[in-house]
């Protein structure tokens, strides 16, 4: 964000980046973003403050500038803090051993420790997409049955542990590479977990190892009478290839709502910090 200084809008210049966990600022551990504000205004004022942060499961640190605001003269990040992330989201992978992968989208920077829990979810409605204008599912969490823990938060998702209780229930299914063609996607958008056809219509190379490595389209009319191809709530659904798990749904193209980008579920899994992927359900 812009911040209006005596030389005119500018933007931090900072190492900060969007997912960033701010841990301590000059040592100090922070909790809140009201403890940013605090001591970047009441305690001693400076010109550079040196930030500790986790960004995909590591700790780095380094200077930060904050940008001197022209009317109230505060010191400012320009930037969007958030000590608390909370949605409906669908769960990618569970191993034998508890471990889940699920897509976490989170905008802005955090602060505070990466931890949360997770909480089984009702689908109540859905609102449609269509070209401009992105849908979402309508649900509502169960916080009454505390189903497992978050545990690590990275570019490629949220990981943790869950108890399911017996998770034989789920289909159990092998890792794939994906490949430009015919694909299913998991979503429970129904009420139930249904399979529906799409296509894999492109492998960007040059971003295999982002959250937009993969470019999917909804083909499936049932899907698309229901969702209007993808909305907000189906990060993280699973895409299928000839039996196989081959990535998962990040993103929705707003200008035509049956495509969108995903992630190549080898990513998830090296990012998950767990060796049991030979057993992945779904």
């Amino acid at each position: 964000n812009e911040v209006e200084t005596d030389s005119g809008y500018a933007t931090i210049k900072s190492e900060l980046k969007s997912g960033d966990l701010i841990k301590r600022i000059d040592g100090i551990k922070i909790s809140s973003p009201e403890q940013i504000y605090y001591l970047l205004n009441n305690e001693i004022k400076k010109e550079k403050y040196v930030f500790s942060v986790v960004r995909n499961g590591i700790e780095r640190s380094f200077g930060v500038c904050p940008l001197i605001e022209k009317i109230s003269g505060e010191r400012k990040l320009g930037i969007s803090v958030k000590s608390a992330i909370c949605g409906i989201g669908t769960l990618t992978f569970i191993c034998k051993d508890g471990s889940f992968g699920a897509l976490g989208h989170c905008a802005g920077v955090s602060c505070g420790e990466i931890d949360g829990s997770v909480y089984d979810g009702i689908v109540l409605g859905v609102s449609k997409s269509r070209n401009g204008n992105v849908g979402s599912i309508k649900g509502a969490l169960n916080k009454s049955n505390n189903l497992g823990e978050v545990s690590l938060n990275n570019d490629f998702g949220i990981f943790g542990k869950v108890n399911y209780g017996n998770v034989d229930e789920f289909k159990e299914i092998s890792v794939g590479d994906a490949r430009v063609g015919k694909a299913q996607i998991c979503s429970g958008v129904s009420g139930k977990i249904v399979q529906y056809d799409a296509e894999i219509v492109k492998i960007n190379n040059k971003n295999r190892n982002s959250e937009k490595g993969l470019i999917v389209k909804i083909t499936d009319e049932r899907l698309i009478s229901i969702t209007g191809g993808i909305v907000q709530g189906m990060s993280g659904s699973p895409i299928l290839q000839n039996g196989k798990i081959v990535g998962a749904i990040t993103h929705v193209f707003v200008s035509d709502t049956h495509c969108g980008y995903g992630i190549c579920i080898d990513n998830m899994l090296n990012s998950a910090k767990s060796t049991n992927f030979t057993t992945i359900s779904v």
